[in-house]
């Protein structure tokens, strides 16, 4: 939605600082977020309707099945209020992407505290979303995330064992936007002036946590209908995960019911204990519920 306004508006100035968007990428159908990065309240979204091989009338059928027939006409106005918003101020665009473009050479610039660039993540990568770590590995990104909103009461979206997430948006204000760069630089200046080669049990939590491919044995919802039992993650590892397992935020599935319950999970969830990531979905605290094995 941003960089196709922005295009539209600044004569495609802007539209070279963000990823192409689904509209334009061959896609049917599209839902678009408005509370991410559009000045919108949560839970508000568009949905468009890009192609013919999706038909109006089963689109709306689908919609029947789910919406409500009591729409919060506060989330209504909010939605219509954002859409112009983008229409009148497409200036907001232009100073968003000389911010964007200013941040990364800024963080560039610092010591410790490092951004992730598009080539590291190997994807396409939205530059509205930051995501910054410790080069040195004496702040996981746990930590960082407490800093960021303790000491300077900036929320970020997110972190991992590794990295905090920062969500921008054209609706930032100088202000805000002042409050990040300073807090980052006196942040930076701090893991600079650290006694050199300090261990602080944080290092391992700097490395990267391998991603779990678990193999799947039964569909969730087989998963679901089976008896069950909580064992230990050690007595888990090799059985079939009978609960969902993740990451909370985002709230990123480690585990599906169904799936084969990974060798190495017990150690990745200690890995994740230690850096201070919560790890969701253990009914019984500490154990793991899997499907009971057939006698």
């Amino acid at each position: 939605f941003c960089a196709m306004h922005a295009e539209a508006k600044d004569g495609g100035k802007a539209d070279a600082d963000f990823p192409p968007s689904a509209l334009t990428g061959g896609a049917d159908v599209v839902i678009q977020s408005l509370h991410k990065t559009m000045p919108a309240l949560t839970q508000t979204a568009l949905v468009h309707r890009v192609s013919g091989r999706v038909s109006r009338e089963r689109l709306e059928e689908a919609q029947r099945m789910f919406q409500t027939s009591s729409p919060s006409y506060v989330l209504m106005a909010s939605i219509v209020r954002a859409v112009r918003w983008g229409a009148e101020e497409g200036g907001a665009f232009r100073r968003y992407a000389d911010w964007l473009r200013e941040f990364r050479r800024e963080t560039g610039a610092l010591a410790c505290l490092k951004r992730f660039a598009p080539e590291e993540i190997g994807w396409t990568a939205d530059p509205g979303k930051l995501v910054l770590y410790d080069r040195t590995g004496q702040k996981s990104g746990r930590e960082l995330y407490d800093v960021l909103r303790l000491r300077y009461g900036l929320q970020p979206e997110m972190c991992t064992e590794r990295y905090v997430l920062l969500m921008t948006s054209p609706a930032d204000t100088e202000t805000g936007i002042g409050r990040l760069r300073a807090a980052l630089k006196e942040m930076d200046r701090e893991l600079e002036s650290s006694e050199p080669g300090r261990e602080d049990g944080n290092r391992k939590a700097a490395g990267r946590v391998p991603i779990l491919r678990p193999e799947p044995v039964l569909t969730p919802a087989e998963a679901d209908e089976a008896p069950k039992e909580p064992v230990s993650p050690d007595a888990a590892a090799g059985r079939t995960a009978g609960e969902y397992l993740y990451l909370y935020p985002p709230e990123i599935p480690l585990l599906v019911p169904g799936e084969r319950v990974p060798e190495e999970l017990p150690e990745i969830l200690k890995e994740y204990q230690e850096a201070g990531i919560s790890v969701q979905g253990m009914r019984e605290k500490g154990k793991l519920w899997v499907i009971k094995e057939r006698i």
